[in-house]
């Protein structure tokens, strides 16, 4: 089992008063057609456009793995993922083509919001359209290769998969990487397969302090992704006050029967992007059981109220 305390927290107050200063030098427009972001317009004119929901700014596409799209801002380099969910997406010629059919090198024109998510890279969700204004080429992007190489490196067939939830509540939006605990991998190494198994404590024989926690004030809903695609998951609950209650019974949490605690399953349902969305409430923890082509994991994490 590993001990990962790894968790991003965008802070909404934040996101609104980080706007994209950093993406496109505080508000310039830029102007389409030559692949690099000219100021156009005052900072007045600016300001109105993001009062008024509508920014626009120029930036080239960098692809990376099977699936990863990063954007660079054309006026000051600047990376960001760009949030595409409802996004109007068009080509050359002003027809409506899909995220994937972005290719390395081009160059849009990015209409949105003007609103960034701090981290890093930053997350841009309230893009509204993109349009490809410059096909470029794929080598226009190898200048961001150092860029890509700091925030991605391809995977290690070796490693086990790595699993995160993310969920919103009034005050952040926050991603976190889960605890993981027993697994069976294989993977072929110079023609022949190899595995391995590991074994852990049930996550019911931990200590609630020896998990990450998820802090949320009423039940919300949580999106559940792994760096591997999953063939199948089962998560599962069980009351921390009842968790406690066993082990002062026990003599201690890895003296609990975790096979006379059952748990009750969690209802899943996969959303558009292939993750499982389900409900998470204070006061309960949770275990995923995920299986892959290449073996299977268990992770766990708990969830608390916010401290008073």
């Amino acid at each position: 089992m590993t001990r990962r305390r790894h968790r991003i927290v965008c802070l909404a107050a934040i996101a609104v008063a980080v706007a994209l200063c950093t993406l496109a030098a505080c508000g310039k427009t830029a102007s389409s057609g030559s692949g690099t972001a000219r100021a156009g317009g005052s900072s007045d004119t600016a300001g109105d456009e993001r009062a008024a929901g509508s920014f626009t700014s120029t930036a080239v596409v960098v692809t990376y793995g099977e699936d990863g799209l990063l954007f660079v801002d054309q006026e000051n380099g600047t990376p960001y993922v760009p949030g595409l969910d409802n996004a109007v997406i068009e080509d050359g010629a002003g027809r409506a083509i899909a995220a994937g059919d972005l290719v390395r090198g081009n160059i849009v024109e990015v209409t949105g919001n003007g609103i960034m998510l701090e981290s890093y890279p930053g997350k841009y969700p309230g893009i509204t359209r993109v349009a490809v204004v410059d096909e470029g080429a794929p080598e226009d992007a190898d200048r961001y290769d150092d860029i890509v190489a700091g925030i991605w490196q391809p995977r290690d067939a070796q490693e086990p998969p790595s699993a995160s939830i993310s969920y919103t509540t009034e005050l952040a939006q926050v991603s976190m990487a889960l605890d993981r605990f027993g697994y069976t991998w294989s993977w072929d190494e110079n023609g022949e397969r190899q595995s391995v198994a590991v074994d852990a404590a049930h996550p019911a024989q931990v200590g609630a302090d020896g998990l990450i926690d998820a802090v949320v004030g009423d039940a919300v809903e949580a999106r559940l992704s792994f760096d591997v695609p999953a063939t199948g998951i089962t998560v599962t609950r069980w009351s921390e006050g009842d968790l406690a209650s066993e082990a002062e019974r026990a003599g201690s949490a890895s003296a609990v029967d975790a096979a006379a605690l059952p748990g009750e399953e969690v209802a899943c349902t996969p959303d558009d992007a292939g993750n499982m969305a389900f409900t998470i409430e204070p006061g309960w923890r949770y275990q995923v059981l995920a299986t892959f082509d290449a073996g299977e994991a268990t992770f766990a994490f708990t969830v608390r109220a916010p401290k008073s």
